[in-house]
């Protein structure tokens, strides 16, 4: 960019010539409106600007970049296309992940110039924790999952609906009935005045319409997860279906990112908080810091699959009668993500899974691998 045009662009920026060609640790506080940046730069006191959140404003700020700079921004749903925009004119974009980055959210004296402030000090200071930016595939398969989650509750709202009514006529039905074609065209046969016969009818429409979209949406969801590599991998493995296999591709979005097992334990969530002091150390329940849909259903295939392995299920017993059920069904369903974490690393399907030695898994799972 010559510098005849970034003057053109940084009209009310105030910024000197030799500030420009300093590398800058740039905070980013941003709004769906407006974002206010703080510019933190070697021997020079830190400067405060605010853009209007539109193309001319992201210009105007791009003007102001340099291809040394760094720049932190919090990540939120505006985070995304700010990152992709000023990727390319600066040496480092960080998305800030602000559940481990306290510092903003309890601050005492709080305002956009303040985070902006503290966004570029903890930059400078390299004490940032970084969430990583998802892909557009993965972005895009967790929308349409989210979307199929939103028309699953719709069903089981149609039925909860249609299960109240039953109940106030004194006709009540099991719950799990409900979600049955057959039984629902056998309701709409009883002998109902006009105005329930027209509410059972409403239901009914619903209930299919929303069945229909669900069937549509699950193509789709097929279709964009068999573009992700160990897709096929994941269906090889007892109790994982299409929608977990999707679930869990889309939250990982690439073996590749976790050097260990444990990381992508933690990267789920699946791991138990610890806290220690001193002597004292003490471990509680789950982190609960990842995808929670990835989570439960990781849980749930596991605690399918376990019955189908015997040293998965001896290693939930062990767990359950010392720790409880909730935290050996957490365990179980840890371990059994390690299983995962093995099978996409080595990109090959698991065969042979009863026979698989959960206690030494990294011994006993290649040799299952290479039995294909």
């Amino acid at each position: 960019m010559s510098k005849q045009t970034r003057e053109k662009l940084w009209c009310g920026c105030h910024f000197g010539e030799e500030e420009l060609s300093a590398m800058a640790y740039i905070g980013v506080d941003l709004h769906k409106k407006d974002f206010h940046t703080c510019y933190r730069r070697a021997g020079a006191a830190p400067t405060f600007n605010k853009y209007i959140n539109d193309e001319e404003g992201l210009r105007r700020f791009i003007a102001t970049l340099h291809s040394e700079d760094w720049v932190a921004v919090e990540a939120s749903g505006a985070a995304r296309p700010f990152i992709f925009r000023i990727e390319p004119y600066v040496e480092r974009v960080i998305m800030v992940a602000p559940y481990q980055f306290r510092l903003i959210a309890k601050s005492v004296k709080k305002s956009d110039r303040l985070d902006a402030a503290a966004l570029a000090r903890g930059l400078e200071k390299d004490y940032l924790p970084e969430a990583r930016v998802r892909s557009e595939n993965a972005v895009q398969l967790h929308s349409v999952l989210t979307l199929r989650a939103n028309l699953v509750r719709e069903t089981v709202q149609s039925c909860n609906c249609l299960g109240s009514m039953l109940q106030r006529k004194g006709k009540p039905l099991p719950r799990n009935q409900l979600t049955s074609l057959t039984k629902w065209r056998e309701i709409r046969a009883f002998e109902w005045d006009w105005a329930d016969a027209a509410y059972v009818r409403l239901l009914h429409e619903q209930f299919l319409a929303t069945k229909g979209r669900i069937l549509k949406t699950e193509k789709v969801i097929t279709r964009i997860a068999e573009k992700f590599p160990g897709y096929d991998v994941l269906l090889s493995v007892p109790n994982i279906g299409p929608i977990t296999a999707a679930t869990l591709l889309a939250a990982i979005d690439g073996i590749d990112h976790f050097p260990c097992p444990k990381k992508l334990a933690a990267y789920i969530g699946i791991v138990p908080i610890t806290r220690q002091s001193g002597s004292h150390r003490w471990g509680g329940r789950m982190t609960k810091f990842g995808d929670a849909s990835a989570r439960g259903l990781l849980c749930w295939a596991a605690w399918r699959a376990m019955y189908k392995n015997e040293s998965l299920y001896s290693f939930y017993d062990k767990i359950r009668k010392r720790r409880g059920a909730g935290k050996a069904r957490s365990a179980v369903g840890r371990k059994f993500l390690y299983l995962l974490y093995f099978a996409l690393k080595a990109n090959r399907p698991v065969a042979h899974f009863e026979d698989l030695n959960f206690s030494d898994l990294k011994r006993t799972l290649p040799g299952a691998l290479a039995r294909i």
